[in-house]
């Protein structure tokens, strides 16, 4: 199934100069040889659209831009899967997108796509567009010396029609064979290149109406390499010499592809020089929403970094959606979720630290990051060998915004069961608002590991427990008050 997908369209593309990155007009007459530029999109899909395996989308690039070599790309989602793949054929303005299930069921679905491209414009030099006087002669002859352009160099390169991760890149010298003596040709390589040994080739002959011909092979040029520069040493000739080779690309993610040549010789008073540019490939990627995270520091109160204290990720509707313990680092993070106001309780402290017994709210957007510095404070004991408190907490329900007051009150309520162990006990506990509408209720189940007797405030009488937990109902109830007053 063909989908509409918002952003891709011809009018949403932006053009980017790769060189200056100046953002070019649509009706701009734009470079086909000597510049190259990207077509930048960004789109986005409703939640309410359905992606599945093989549906399809198209995008359309300006109309005076073009592409000059078939490309094809993966689209990589923020997962690192691949979503869908772009192909987009040499010579159109329109390509198509085919997506696989990888996008079925995500939310907030956005994504990026740029496309190398050039220009339509034919705006090249008189040094590559001005004919020979003696072409359209059926064998090639000696065509008559133009002054002026003694030395001319022209540079053109093109991604292989079998192979776009080669180019080829093709110099020719002395185009209007002008006499030179001892002519130099250094050829640069831009980033991201390298040549394919044995490609480099080096011929003399005529530049006939755009065309270079009667190549011979010049079996006395010295050719040297240092990395990616290329030095061609030719005898004194009055003939156009032209070099080639072949480049593979090592590095996918140059924006484009660039080289310059410069041709010098004995007679020439300064150096004259080519360069040429290829677009990068076509690039894209997905992003969708559930990426959001939480990451929790933990520090004793000397900024010491804790590890073994256990949190728990509450959601807006009470629900525990994750536990974790912090590492050795003091870290425990929260992945894959959805954005939105998230709640952080400390339920188990690292031993000999007393438990924060505050809920801390953390906001969490997509593809964001929230973080939360938590500090314990060590417990005050005679005794070494007192370990800390822990509490596991169990939600129910979930905040219920359709209350018919944004004013009402609340009745917290709680009653405890001990168990058959008397390091336990557990607490049953419910909120309600004077409406009867019942805001949250659950259980809160504290376990208590004194070895020795002692006085600790934090983690000692069923008293103190019942306190901290009348503080942490009055946060729940303070918080939808809070939230029924927003709205």
């Amino acid at each position: 199934m063909v989908i509409s997908i918002s952003g891709l369209d011809a009018d949403s593309g932006t053009i980017v100069n790769d060189k200056t990155h100046a953002v070019e007009s649509h009706t701009a007459t734009l470079d086909k040889w000597n510049t190259t530029y990207h077509v930048n999109y960004k789109w986005s899909l409703p939640d309410s659209v359905q992606i599945n395996n093989g549906d399809t989308a198209t995008f359309t690039l300006p109309s005076n831009v073009e592409v000059n070599t078939d490309e094809t790309c993966n689209l990589i989602d923020n997962n690192g899967n691949i979503a869908g793949t772009a192909v987009i054929k040499s010579g159109q303005h329109t390509g198509t997108i085919t997506f696989n299930n990888d996008l079925s069921g995500k939310t907030n679905r956005t994504g990026t796509l740029s496309v190398g491209v050039t220009g339509t414009k034919n705006n090249s030099s008189s040094d590559s567009n001005t004919q020979n006087p003696n072409s359209g002669t059926t064998t090639p002859t000696k065509p008559t010396p133009l002054g002026q352009y003694v030395g001319s160099i022209n540079k053109v390169g093109w991604y292989d029609k079998n192979n776009s991760n080669l180019i080829n890149w093709d110099i020719v010298a002395n185009l209007h064979n002008g006499q030179l003596y001892n002519p130099v040709i250094t050829d640069n390589l831009g980033p991201g290149m390298e040549i394919v040994p044995g490609s480099i080739k080096v011929q003399e002959g005529y530049y006939v109406n755009g065309q270079f011909t009667g190549a011979i092979d010049v079996s006395s040029a010295q050719v040297s390499q240092q990395g990616n520069k290329i030095i061609v040493k030719v005898p004194s000739t009055d003939l156009a010499i032209n070099v080639s080779y072949q480049v593979k690309i090592v590095n996918d993610n140059e924006q484009n592809y660039s080289n310059s040549a410069e041709i010098s010789a004995d007679n020439i008073t300064t150096a004259k020089k080519s360069v040429a540019a290829l677009p990068g490939h076509l690039k894209g990627n997905v992003n969708f929403g559930n990426n959001g995270s939480v990451t929790i520091e933990k520090y004793g109160k000397n900024n010491e970094l804790l590890a073994g204290a256990k949190f728990v990720l509450i959601n807006p509707g009470h629900e525990i959606v994750g536990e974790l313990s912090t590492d050795k680092n003091g870290l425990a993070v929260f992945n894959g979720l959805k954005p939105g106001t998230y709640y952080v309780k400390e339920v188990q402290a690292p031993k000999g630290y007393a438990i924060d017994s505050a809920l801390h709210e953390v906001q969490v957007t997509d593809g964001g990051n929230a973080k939360l510095n938590v500090v314990d404070a060590p417990i005050n004991s005679s005794s070494s060998n007192s370990s800390s408190s822990s509490s596991s907490i169990s939600t129910s329900s979930s905040l219920n915004s359709n209350s018919s007051s944004k004013n009402s009150s609340f009745v917290s309520s709680i009653s405890s069961i001990t168990s058959t162990s008397s390091s336990s006990t557990i607490y049953n506990f419910s909120s309600k608002s004077t409406h009867g509408l019942e805001v949250a209720s659950g259980k809160l189940n504290v376990n208590r590991n004194n070895n020795e007797r002692g006085e600790l405030p934090n983690t000692g009488e069923n008293d103190n427990l019942v306190y901290e937990l009348l503080g942490f109902l009055l946060l729940i109830n303070l918080v939808f008050f809070i939230k029924k007053n927003k709205e």
